[in-house]
């Protein structure tokens, strides 16, 4: 239950950024992306006699970027997630197969 309301959650956010897009109104020396992607994909196996076994799997990233500027000084901030979940034949239950969370900032002085 917690795996599919993490997949709601992260495809609403992409709805929500795609309708209303990040603006610099406020402070013109930031400036911020945000990136998302759903994917569902599925293997199947039909008479096939070496191996493999049916699949069905679903993932989903949410990339943030925040970056700073002004004058000599700039900041970048970056924040990724990915979750992925699968369910094969011969388990019964969904499993995790994948998971993300990286966070880097990286500070620079220009001379």
């Amino acid at each position: 239950m917690k795996q599919t309301n993490l997949l709601i959650a992260l495809f609403l956010t992409g709805i929500i950024s795609s309708a209303n897009p990040v603006t610099n109104d406020t402070v013109k020396n930031w400036k911020s992306r945000i990136e998302t992607s759903l994917g569902v994909s599925q293997t199947t196996f039909t008479n096939w006699s070496k191996g493999g076994e049916n699949t069905l799997s679903a993932k989903a990233m949410l990339n943030i970027f925040e970056d700073y500027s002004k004058g000599k000084f700039s900041w970048n901030n970056y924040l990724g997630a990915a979750y992925m979940v699968q369910k094969q034949e011969s388990f019964s239950d969904w499993r995790k197969a994948d998971d993300k969370l990286n966070v880097f900032t990286k500070a620079g002085l220009y001379a």
